[in-house]
């Protein structure tokens, strides 16, 4: 079935007369040829499901079913039209995106699709209260930093058509390598891990609580399932790694496994495709709160008794667990401002704390005040790639601890038992007991390398042979979203650019030899193809820092 799309598109395809700008005729009928070729792409795909006779579906955070926060399909498929006669009227109008960029408003009323909020103007500046959405706060800009707003960009984006499609190309037009590679040869621990002498865990698990608070990118929900034969040829929805060949780290990824790996719900800004945050910019607690008016009433504000404890509040049900690994009924999982709260123990114990202290927190922090003329809307390089090197700090597993910072009776999990499990937080004291680990337990350095619980364990089923690697998707997120290369945030951040050729005597500023050798392994046929987390992730530490100075820039 592959083979029809490009069949149809080519049947669609006719010439436009040119002009400075495409007239409104134009632009409403490759809009009509758009939405023809798309909804024919959802029958075929609707048409595959259907004939799908597989038992096990081989896309890991499909498990994740109610975990990840999808945006509204109706919406994906309106962008994803948009998108598609943009290129029409490029490839056949002979149009540039620029001219193509200047009758946005036609593509606006006649697709109802932009990523432009307006500006509240109900706003009540008296109100000790800020609404939880995050509008209102800036007396100027009353949509800066709400829920829903569209990533900023630093560097101009680097999709291979400039539209929408993702990077997958190099320098020179070659491919760039797969991210699984890249990940092998870069990121991959040789067996121990090196313990910072200066942080603890506690920086882990604040700094992933602390994301949880002011980012959150949407998936797409036009599709189901990315693994299937016609998904993994839609690269408006899907944007799937696939296995090169027999991976000798992880057996279950053999040659042609795939990890599925759903685009970033696209929003439209100027006729190219962009993403978005669907939580507040400001770090205002609504992971705790919530980031929507409707759920601003405080239910989340409370705790319940069990045992001679507490704990946070229970979610709805009791289908949060991915793998049930013991007997009996599935323990609920809690119920927070954020839908991640239960990703693994030590976030949902985060939350726990923060509903504890909020009243006293909340009285210290009062009257201070920020900056009105800095935006806070979040840069998109920043959470898909510069933030993320906190997945360098997670440990190879949970343990529970005692006031002596003792391990209590031998409850050490690997991390990779953790994740949307909350045993653990049914343990005695659990709360109690994970924050003392994160406060005495010491941290993996911050360096390259992910442990093996997320590299090749993350969300693992071996029973349906499922498993995932999160250095692996932050590449390939950072290819979905057309982020740029690395060079590309170097220049940005005034520092020397990587040179073009490996053969150059310094090839990579701020890495040593060792390290640009293995960048040139990993596939990367210039130096400045090479991807920004890993680029960044990479580079030797400022002084008395702990990463290299892109990242410090970007942070």
């Amino acid at each position: 079935m592959q083979v029809l799309l490009p069949t149809i598109c080519a049947l669609f395809m006719v010439g436009y007369c040119c002009s400075a700008t495409p007239s409104e005729g134009e632009v409403k009928d490759a809009l009509f040829k758009a939405r023809r070729i798309n909804r024919i792409k959802d029958g075929l795909d609707l048409l595959e499901r259907e004939l799908d006779t597989r038992t096990t579906i081989k896309c890991p955070l499909c498990l994740a079913h109610g975990k990840r926060l999808h945006s509204n399909a109706k919406m994906d498929r309106r962008v994803n039209d948009a998108l598609l006669a943009t290129r029409f009227l490029m490839q056949d109008g002979k149009y540039s995106l620029s001219e193509v960029s200047e009758v946005h408003e036609i593509f606006t009323r006649e697709n109802g699709e932009t990523c432009i909020i307006n500006a509240p103007t109900d706003c009540n500046f008296t109100s000790i209260y800020r609404r939880a959405d995050g509008s209102c706060n800036n007396m100027n800009h009353t949509e800066w930093g709400m829920a829903g707003r569209a990533h900023a960009r630093i560097v101009g984006n680097d999709y291979d058509d400039s539209v929408g499609t993702p990077r997958t190309l190099g320098l020179r037009g070659e491919s760039l390598p797969n991210a699984r590679t890249v990940s092998n040869v870069i990121h991959r621990t040789d067996g121990g891990i090196e313990l910072s002498e200066k942080l603890k865990l506690f920086a882990m698990g604040y700094g992933q609580f602390l994301d949880h608070d002011f980012t959150l990118t949407p998936e797409q929900d036009a599709v189901g399932d990315c693994c299937d034969e016609v998904s993994q040829a839609d690269t408006d929805n899907c944007f799937s790694i696939i296995i090169p060949e027999d991976d000798q780290y992880q057996p279950l990824f053999t040659a042609g496994y795939c990890m599925e790996v759903k685009r970033s719900s696209p929003v439209l800004c100027a006729d190219l495709r962009q993403q978005q945050n669907s939580i507040t910019s400001y770090i205002d607690g609504s992971n705790v709160y919530g980031s929507l008016l409707f759920l601003e009433s405080g239910y989340r504000m409370a705790t319940t008794p069990r045992g001679n404890g507490a704990r946070i509040l229970n979610g709805e049900d009791d289908n949060c667990t991915l793998i049930q690994t013991t007997p009996g009924p599935r323990q609920f999982c809690s119920a927070g401002g954020d839908a991640r709260i239960n990703v693994v123990p030590s976030l949902t114990a985060m939350h726990y704390l923060f509903v504890l202290e909020h009243n006293r927190i909340a009285n210290a922090i009062k009257d201070y005040a920020y900056d009105p003329v800095m935006d806070a809307t979040i840069i998109n390089a920043f959470a898909t790639a510069a933030y993320r090197f906190g997945h360098t700090w997670v440990s190879q597993g949970m343990v529970l601890f005692d006031k002596q910072f003792n391990v209590w009776q031998n409850e050490t999990h690997p991390i990779h038992t953790t994740f949307h499990n909350p045993e653990l937080t049914y343990k005695p004291k659990s709360f109690e007991r994970l924050a003392y680990w994160l406060s005495g337990g010491k941290s993996p350095e911050t360096d390259e390398f992910l442990v093996d619980g997320v590299r090749n364990n993350l969300f693992l089923n071996a029973s349906q042979g499922l498993a995932f690697d999160l250095a692996a998707l932050n590449i390939q997120r950072g290819r979905d979203h057309g982020l740029g290369s690395y060079n590309d945030y170097r220049v940005w951040c005034n520092l020397t650019q990587v040179r073009r050729n490996w053969t150059a005597a310094t090839p990579l500023p701020d890495h040593d030899t060792n390290m640009t050798e293995k960048l040139e392994a990993a596939g990367y046929k210039s130096p400045r193809d090479i991807d920004l987390f890993t680029g960044g992730i990479t580079e030797n530490s400022v002084s008395e820092g702990s990463l290299g100075p892109t990242f410090e820039c970007i942070l």
